[in-house]
């Protein structure tokens, strides 16, 4: 949950303030173009953990299943699953605000190129800012994943790239997109690396570290390429989510957010079982700065406006932000244990407290 701010001020000494109540967060609102893997990660879903995380939210969507992003641009009448009032996106996506696109490569026959699937993204990034009011929107690159047979070797399958290339689901080649995208039009998108969160959970389950979860292929899998409708949706679902709102996946567990009407995570999911799975969620994509989810450094939590996106600079608007969620006991304050060595133990203590503010001190005014 997002804490109310408690501003406090810092002069030689640290002094608790009063608490000052602050807006209602603007609705986040995401869109999200791909094929029946993209709606694996069920954007519906996750509009459902936001209401339930006290985040509002809003989805749209534009799914054509079995179909490449070059075909989807090229054919903009084609979906397969209904969308939201918002519409299809060659509408939705010019005349409507949006803080974050989400945008899915795929191999089909006729299999597209690397160049072309470079090109449909940038299709969809300057349609999308026909809009001023997407100025700042970010556009995701969301990676689909391999078949259930051959997954290890199929996601870590080498290759040499150039715009003939054809579209393969590989660590390789989404890696090759997103850098020459970034070549080609001197920016960069953004990551939803759910194919990378299930390379590592694949060796988690082999090892016996999730528990409940005890088969890859049957608990992750409904068919050769598509996710189970109860755990594997849920882990791409949540992937996605917590890429695009910039939140740590373990704070999910709290039992507030657990227990709300609106969350559709299955009551059979043990804590245990989720505990698991969200630390390999982040792992990954904390430890990837193409998502956007690690701060330059730990330290920095929030900007001027309080709102709990870092500006790259560790000021007092950090402090205050992280003594505001430290008073309310949210889970985001959680971030070390008694030992005092940034591993979170589950609980906010004094800890907690004391081992961000000796961090603070010692990266006051930027991140080293």
């Amino acid at each position: 949950m997002r804490a109310g701010v408690i501003v406090v001020r810092v002069a030689g000494a640290i002094a608790l303030g009063a608490s000052a109540a602050v807006a209602e967060p603007p609705v986040f609102r995401s869109y999200h173009v791909g094929n029946s893997l993209t709606w694996d990660s069920r954007p519906d879903y996750q509009e459902a953990i936001a209401i339930a995380a006290g985040l509002p939210t809003e989805v749209g969507f534009h799914i054509n299943c079995g179909r490449s992003l070059p075909y989807i641009q090229a054919n903009p009448d084609g979906i397969c699953v209904d969308p939201p009032p918002s519409g299809m996106y060659q509408s939705a996506l010019p005349s409507y605000r949006w803080d974050a696109v989400t945008l899915q490569l795929h191999m089909t026959f006729p299999k597209p190129t690397l160049g072309e699937d470079v090109d449909a993204l940038r299709f969809f990034v300057e349609l999308t800012r026909e809009n001023p009011e997407n100025a700042t929107t970010l556009f995701y690159l969301y990676t689909g994943w391999p078949s259930r047979d051959g997954f290890v070797d199929l996601w870590n399958e080498p290759g040499e790239f150039t715009l003939d290339t054809p579209t393969a689901i590989s660590r390789d080649y989404y890696d090759a997109a997103f850098a020459m995208y970034e070549s080609q039009f001197g920016e960069s998108l953004r990551l939803i690396p759910v194919a990378e969160v299930l390379y590592l959970l694949k060796q988690r389950i082999e090892s016996r570290q999730v528990p409940d979860v005890l088969n890859f292929r049957s608990q992750l899998y409904r068919d050769a390429v598509h996710m189970t409708r109860d755990y594997g949706r849920h882990v791409a679902a949540v992937t996605a989510f917590s890429v695009l709102q910039r939140i740590d996946p373990r704070s999910l567990l709290d039992p507030e957010i657990r227990n709300h009407p609106a969350n559709p995570t299955p009551s059979y999911f043990r804590e245990e079982t989720l505990q698991a799975t969200y630390q390999v969620i982040w792992e990954v994509i904390s430890a990837d700065p193409r998502t956007g989810v690690s701060a330059p450094c730990p330290f920095d939590i929030t900007g001027p406006a309080l709102d709990g996106v870092p500006d790259g600079q560790v000021t007092t608007s950090d402090l205050n932000f992280y003594i505001a969620l430290w008073i309310d006991a949210d889970p985001a304050a959680d971030i070390t244990g008694p030992a005092l060595d940034g591993v979170p133990d589950g609980q906010v203590t004094t800890s907690d407290l004391n081992f961000y503010i000796a961090g603070w001190l010692d990266t006051l005014g930027a991140c080293p």
